[in-house]
């Protein structure tokens, strides 16, 4: 999934490997360096909150209607 510039930045750059799989209101993405993430600008961009598991995968909380609007 293509994800808008902001949220790419938000996520640490294209270089972090910001791909995303939808599920439902959620995004999981898989990221080589999650300390990279800016929490301000994933605020900004839309997200509600973000969780973190093992190996650099990030779930990334989003309002339905926000989520409909920015994954393409």
């Amino acid at each position: 999934m293509q994800l808008p510039a902001n949220l790419v930045r938000a996520l640490g750059g294209e270089g972090n490997g910001c791909g995303g799989v939808r599920y439902g209101n959620r995004l999981r993405v898989e990221l080589a360096d999650p300390a990279a993430i800016d929490e301000a600008a994933l605020a900004v961009a839309g997200v509600r909150a973000a969780g973190r598991a093992e190996g650099g995968v990030v779930h990334l909380l989003f309002a339905m209607a926000d989520l409909d609007r920015i994954a393409v």
